[in-house]
């Protein structure tokens, strides 16, 4: 019994030690789970709405209702433990996953959607606490692009799965594997992640906000997550349903896999890169390659081509905001920020919805391009 205690005191001090490991290892199992249903979402919307504008419409509402969360509840997250919110957010996502495909009309997928957003909401702001929390100011860039290759190995490795289980409008499988990995994402925060508490100051989110915009550095970064996840709008919602009119639903999977590989292949070495090479050529050149890619006409190569750019973008726009905040603000900052992601998501859902009233998807892919371009003016005022 002693040496059983001895054991456990030991695993213990190795977790909280090195929680960035046990940190990682949910995020890959978290992030599997949420890429097999973002590979699928807006064909199961669409299976509800049969309208491709009205299933940009739905998406785009759920995603305004989750900035309101992210308002409503960034005091919230500070005044609790981070982890324990982290798991609850985890269990809740599980649960709207396992219930989604039993759903047969658009209502009652409304009503597990305000819950299940809710819950990413907080998975959001609790997870971007706990990654600056096993990081240091020196490391924050390399930590962020390990965080994000975990993140886009789950998002390379859906797709194939997707290949092999989704015939186009069978979504049962796919949604509860999805479910079963933010199910043991949960088990894993619960028994195995330890995180040093720290006490965090509470403010009043309205306050939060607008001392959050009050920053010119603070918007531009805001601005640049918000066009990153605008130009993951068309990979992610308006590509599959274009994929599955011409190339065919079991091509989906192929395709999504093609655009995160660079990801996968970058990101890491980005992360790394931020310590030598300015945050600004970075971010310039992101946009400009997101930008020229889809331009010439639509084509899935050209698509493919510009995830090389967001790759630039995804771990440097993260870690550039951690640099310009202070430390004891970051979690008073983080849900305003993260209201970007939101912010872009929505507008591309929106714009995407309504373009293709009138026009078609190889124009729809060159708008997309130019909005990305104009986004490079943004990206040369960041600081050196």
């Amino acid at each position: 019994m002693v040496r059983f205690i001895a054991i456990q005191q030991r695993v213990r001090h190795e977790l909280l030690r090195r929680p960035g490991r046990v940190l990682g290892f949910v995020t890959f199992l978290l992030m599997f789970g949420v890429a097999l249903i973002d590979s699928t979402w807006s064909l199961y919307i669409d299976s509800l709405t049969q309208n491709h504008s009205l299933t940009g419409l739905v998406w785009a509402g759920c995603l305004l209702l989750t900035i309101l969360y992210y308002f409503l509840f960034s005091s919230f997250v500070e005044a609790h433990d981070e982890r324990k919110l982290f798991f609850w957010s985890l269990l809740i996502t599980a649960v709207s996953f396992f219930l989604y495909p039993l759903m047969q009309s658009i209502w009652p997928f409304l009503a597990i959607a305000a819950v299940n957003y809710a819950a990413f909401a907080v998975r959001n702001m609790t997870l971007g606490v706990l990654v600056r929390d096993v990081a240091s100011t020196k490391t924050i860039g390399r930590a962020e692009g390990v965080k994000w290759l975990l993140l886009n190995v789950g998002y390379l490795f859906a797709p194939l799965v997707i290949i092999v289980l989704f015939s186009g409008t069978e979504f049962l499988t796919v949604f509860w594997i999805a479910g079963a990995c933010l199910f043991a994402s949960a088990v894993v925060v619960a028994f195995a992640l330890r995180v040093r508490e720290v006490r965090h100051r509470v403010v009043n989110p309205l306050v939060g906000f607008r001392a959050f915009f009050r920053s010119p550095q603070r918007v531009l970064v805001y601005t640049m997550r918000a066009g990153l996840t605008f130009y993951w709008s068309f990979s992610f919602v308006f590509l599959p349903l274009y994929v599955k009119e011409t190339l065919g639903a079991d091509k989906i999977g192929l395709v999504l896999f093609l655009i995160v590989l660079p990801l996968v292949v970058l990101e890491y070495f980005v992360g790394k890169a931020v310590s030598a090479v300015p945050y600004r050529a970075l971010f310039v050149s992101g946009f400009l390659i997101a930008g020229l890619a889809p331009s010439p006409a639509f084509f899935v190569a050209f698509i493919v081509a510009s995830a090389v750019g967001a790759a630039l973008l995804e771990p440097t726009t993260e870690a550039y905001f951690f640099t310009i905040t202070k430390r004891a603000e970051e979690e008073e900052f983080l849900g305003p920020y993260l209201t970007g992601d939101m912010v872009g998501a929505m507008a591309g859902r929106l714009f995407g919805a309504l373009l293709l009233l009138f026009v078609g998807y190889a124009a729809l892919a060159l708008i997309f391009g130019l909005v990305l371009l104009s986004l490079t003016a943004v990206a040369r005022r960041a600081a050196h």
